[in-house]
């Protein structure tokens, strides 16, 4: 997952309804394919929420010993709390949840009401 869901259900989409005409269920795999898209949440750039978080910084204050002045002087630096490792793991965790649940509960679902 490179780009955003909404960008990757744009890409994918027309593809996964060609296929799903061809074979005779067009709305299940649509409706599967969307599921997944929004589902997908393994770094940053997956979802507007996930940029806005990753875009968050605290400030830091780092002191030089060798500063002039004897004491050291602070300088003030920004770090970002939230780091990709920190998107892989949780995101990487809720993507595999949710493939899960959409090719066994509700791929059933969608047979039913389809």
């Amino acid at each position: 997952n490179f780009v955003s869901s909404t960008v990757a259900a744009i890409i994918i989409l027309p593809v996964v309804a060609s296929v799903g005409k061809s074979v005779g269920r067009a709305n299940l795999m649509i409706i599967a394919s969307a599921l997944m898209d929004s589902a997908a949440m393994a770094l940053p750039v997956s979802s507007f929420p996930n940029a806005n978080s990753f875009a968050v910084q605290r400030s830091i204050t780092v002191i030089d010993p060798d500063a002039e002045g004897g004491e050291g002087k602070g300088q003030k630096e920004s770090v970002p709390i939230l780091n990709v490792q920190d998107y892989m793991i949780t995101g990487g965790i809720v993507t595999v949840i949710a493939q899960i649940e959409t090719v066994t509960f509700g791929y059933f679902l969608l047979l039913m009401f389809s």
